[in-house]
């Protein structure tokens, strides 16, 4: 399967959590949609299994992701995520293994085979460089560096661990996208993280637990416009 995103512009991960839901999270996407127009910038917006199918089809230039699938196929699994659900909802990926809702190992390489099957992108947190190798050697789409110390903190990882991390996983597979996530407070932060040679970034309490979450969005979105344009100074 291919990536419905690349390397050729940046990308940032909006993930409300189950911090926001229904028409706040619709009006916080409307927001988004339109500055990833605005900044060419690839918006990635996970949300909750509820929220998919409004958000999806009041929107035009973001990536729709689930926040989580389960590794199962149509049977007898009440409250479980299907994948093949999760695309009819109008999902184009899914997060897997996300610090706050981590699987074990083998089930995170069952949950990226079923996410292809159904042709969903993957987003697989890993929270060290050996476990990001594994999630690339798994097949994933991108993986996301999230180390859980950091998470809602004001701590951002080295960039120069995250490149290390990089060469290590592209050593794997050429075609991986790598981002680095927690810590991201501002747009600042997403400017200077893309502008060290990062291809993307993301933030949850950054923009949902904001005073002004609308703005920190654009703000956070136009950030990683500057953060891209600035390496080619």
């Amino acid at each position: 399967m291919t990536s419905q995103l690349n390397d050729a512009k940046p990308i940032f991960v909006m993930n409300p959590k189950n911090e926001m839901h229904g028409n706040t999270v619709l009006e916080l996407a409307l927001i988004a949609d339109r500055a990833a127009a605005d900044f060419d910038v690839q918006v990635i917006l996970t949300c909750s299994p509820c929220d998919i199918y409004r958000v999806q089809t009041a929107t035009e230039h973001l990536f729709i992701f689930g926040q989580h699938i389960d590794p199962i196929a149509t049977g007898p699994t009440t409250g479980k995520i299907l994948p093949e659900a999760l695309r009819a909802a109008g999902a184009v990926g899914t997060m897997i293994n996300h610090p706050e809702n981590q699987m074990i190992f083998s089930d995170v390489q069952k949950a990226i085979s079923r996410a292809h099957e159904c042709d969903l992108d993957t987003l697989v947190f890993a929270q060290t460089l050996e476990q990001a190798v594994s999630v690339v050697w798994m097949g994933s789409d991108m993986v996301m560096v999230e180390e859980p110390q950091f998470i809602a903190s004001n701590t951002i990882l080295d960039s120069s661990y995250i490149k290390e991390v990089t060469d290590a996983a592209t050593k794997v597979k050429k075609d991986i996208l790598v981002l680095q996530g927690a810590g991201i407070k501002s747009g600042m932060d997403v400017q200077n993280v893309i502008s060290h040679g990062i291809l993307g970034t993301g933030s949850s309490s950054g923009i949902f637990r904001s005073e002004d979450p609308q703005n920190m969005i654009i703000e956070m979105i136009e950030g990683a416009r500057l953060g891209w344009d600035a390496r080619s100074l």
